[in-house]
């Protein structure tokens, strides 16, 4: 992504949630108060949001910010304030073992 974001700004793209733990499938207009959305452009940060980073995954109110549509992609540019947390990162486990 060719995008230089200006200012203390983030863009975001919204992960996709389409089934629940449970199973049940969400159609694509439900929409919590709470979302989560990858980093994927970052401005210039203060320093409450320094730790932030391309690819890390936020959670963010839902309603925060303006959607637009930037190579095909439709994004999200929200204000650091609009941040509620950092989601961590699920390692994947090693498919072989190792023995030592």
């Amino acid at each position: 992504m060719n995008l230089k974001v200006i200012g203390e700004k983030i863009v975001v793209k919204k992960v996709q949630k389409l089934r629940t733990e449970a199973g049940i499938i969400l159609p694509d207009i439900s929409e919590e108060p709470i979302t989560e959305g990858e980093i994927v452009g970052i401005g210039k940060m203060n320093e409450d949001c320094s730790g932030l980073k391309l690819g890390d995954v936020i959670v963010y109110y839902a309603y925060a910010g303006t959607d637009f549509v930037f190579e095909g992609e439709k994004l999200r540019v929200i204000r650091p304030n609009d941040v509620v947390g950092l989601k961590p990162v699920k390692k994947a486990k090693p498919l072989i073992q190792v023995a030592n």
